[in-house]
């Protein structure tokens, strides 16, 4: 009985064991060829960033002198340069040189951004055709040039000026006559070297000029992808023998170990994928493969945040032209999205603000001093529109269009704080001897459209309605009447609370463009407050005034305004009815 509970139990461990090892077999073999297919691509976009950043960065002062120092096109291709006794101490000379270390330095740092991966780097200038190219500098060459014996001064290296064979390498060959990025993603077999390798190949421009110069080339060659891809092998086989050899506690020890890593830094891929651009991960790992991603992980990640960054300050810069509201309404993120014929319809308060008599104000002043005065103006009212729901639509010189799109009672708190801020902006001009300056501000609701209009190579936004007029020929009335804000009777019925404003109805008017007579309202809660005052007490018999010329008892209307501007002279809006009761035929007064 006891042997059979040995049995029993040495049966049970041999099948643990056997299911253990396939298991774990099998777990490692995914795990090698998953990864290794996501190394390799990091690989390739390591390879990509490595050569475009690195071209970028590099001493194109430098470079250039060099460049210019090259032999002729014309120079036959050889397995060996063939030049003149001069034509070898002039390259001899050109590697000696300041400019040559420096770009071979600067290869060489280039390099040991990928240790162990990046097998070369160099710079080729064209060559004569497409199929020929020269070198500039190899990184390997002043190294090489120093370790020379006699033994190996006949070995093969990359002089400057060599004419180098590139009819085999299609990518070498797109980069250097399309001047751009490319990246070749499959092995090459460079038969003069005898490697294959993965190249990648920059565009090298004057930093100053913009003249192409040249390529940078970076190249991986198939052993060290292969020794890189390896170490994930044998990291995969150290820990198949261990779980192998511990399979019960040390295994999940062991699993725990290898999942926690990869646990936490998914974890944080995740979160970086919802948009949190900070994510990174700040833990250390044994497991080189791991600590590799980690490592590459947050070079990405850096990079995409300063890549997003500067999106943001793109668009920021953009929002000074272009309203981030009217992208909003467009579904727009950026700019970038905006198409010429975008366009939304929807119900809005449209602002028409202008400065009175501006065209005299700006001939006493230089150019200078009509911007100073203009925008010393706008960042004062600008940011009121904000603050009350708005957004300034565009610039119109001395006047603003501003578009209110969520409550009428937006654009009537907007239009008061900004005649009450012209209040404050003309002391300081009377502080400083100016001459005090006057608006008028017309507001008016409807449907609108907001759209882009122009062409292919320059379009702008754009609100095209009719109420977009209304609003502006209100704007204009304001001067004739001498009132600071006048509101349509379409834009005064949609108030929550209209009583709790300041207001008068000024009576019905005929505009440009409409058949119709518009009424109209005064919101006077901006004035002075004697003026407010005033106003509030000539209202009962103004209003009736309006309503006995209305009806078109011109006697009657021109007795009352008569007694209104006994009470307040200043009335212009009095005076321009008494006017118009005088001149009338029928006004005769009893």
């Amino acid at each position: 009985m006891r042997t059979h509970k040995i049995s029993y139990k040495l049966n049970i461990g041999l099948y643990f064991f056997c299911a253990s090892i396939i298991l774990v077999l099998l777990v490692t073999s995914t795990y090698y060829y998953l990864i290794r297919e996501k190394l390799y691509a990091e690989i390739i976009d390591n390879l990509k960033s490595t050569v475009d950043l690195g071209a970028k960065t590099l001493d194109t002062e430098a470079f250039k002198k060099l460049v210019n120092q090259l032999p002729p096109k014309n120079l036959p291709a050889s397995d060996k340069l063939s030049l003149s006794t001069t034509a070898q101490s002039s390259v001899e000379s050109v590697e000696s040189s300041v400019e040559f270390r420096r770009i071979s330095e600067q290869l060489n740092d280039i390099r040991d951004t990928r240790p162990g991966l990046i097998l070369y780097t160099y710079t080729l200038a064209s060559g004569q055709g497409k199929n020929s190219a020269r070198f500039v500098v190899d990184a390997d060459l002043l190294n090489d040039l120093k370790n020379r014996t006699e033994e190996n001064k006949n070995d093969e290296i990359s002089p400057f000026g060599k004419v180098y064979d590139i009819s085999a390498q299609p990518a070498t060959q797109q980069a250097l006559t399309e001047r751009k990025l490319v990246i070749n993603n499959v092995f090459v077999y460079d038969k003069e070297y005898k490697v294959n390798s993965i190249m990648g190949f920059a565009p090298i421009y004057d930093k100053k000029t913009h003249e192409f110069l040249g390529i940078l080339g970076a190249d991986i060659s198939d052993a060290n992808i292969a020794t890189f891809l390896n170490k994930i092998l044998m990291t995969s086989i150290l820990i198949t023998l261990a779980a192998i050899g511990v399979v019960t506690i040390m295994s999940v020890t062991m699993a725990g170990s290898v999942s926690r890593p990869i646990t936490s830094m998914s974890m944080v891929v995740k979160r970086f994928s919802d948009h949190d651009l900070d994510a990174r991960v700040d833990f250390d790992t044994r497991i080189l493969e791991i600590s590799n991603l980690i490592t590459s992980f947050n070079f990405m990640a850096d990079t995409i945040k300063a890549n997003h960054d500067r999106l943001i300050l793109l668009n920021a810069s953009y929002e000074r032209f272009v309203p981030v509201e009217f992208l909003g309404y467009l579904s727009k993120d950026n700019i970038l999205q905006v198409q010429l014929g975008d366009q939304i319809q929807k119900d809005m308060v449209i602002m028409f603000s202008d400065i009175r008599s501006f065209t005299t104000l700006s001939e006493a002043m230089t150019p200078k001093q009509t911007f100073d005065f203009l925008n010393s103006y706008l960042q004062r009212v600008g940011p009121i529109i904000r603050r009350n729901a708005g957004f300034v639509d565009k610039y119109l010189g001395d006047g603003i269009m501003a578009l209110f799109p969520k409550s009428p009672n937006d654009a009537i708190n907007a239009a008061i704080e900004m005649r009450q801020e012209l209040i404050t902006y003309n002391q300081m001009r009377r502080e400083q001897g100016q001459v005090e300056i006057n608006t008028g501000v017309g507001l008016h609701v409807g449907t609108l459209m907001l759209g882009t209009i122009g062409e292919d190579k320059r379009m702008q936004g754009t609100v095209i309605s009719d109420s977009v007029n209304l609003a502006s020929r209100l704007e204009s009335l304001t001067k004739v009447y001498g009132v600071s804000t006048l509101i349509s009777k379409e834009l005064f019925s949609r108030l929550d609370s209209p009583e709790k404003y300041h207001y008068r109805f000024l009576g019905n008017t005929n505009v440009k463009g409409k058949t119709e007579s518009i009424a109209v309202f005064e919101i006077y809660d901006g004035d002075a407050p004697d003026v407010i005052s005033k106003k509030d007490t000539i209202k009962p018999d103004f209003e009736k005034a309006v309503h006995y010329f209305a009806t078109e008892e011109y006697a009657v209307a021109q007795g009352l305004f008569a007694d209104v501007l006994e009470k307040y002279p200043e009335d212009k809006i009095s005076d321009f009815y008494l006017q118009k009761c005088q001149d009338h035929p029928m006004a005769t007064v009893a």
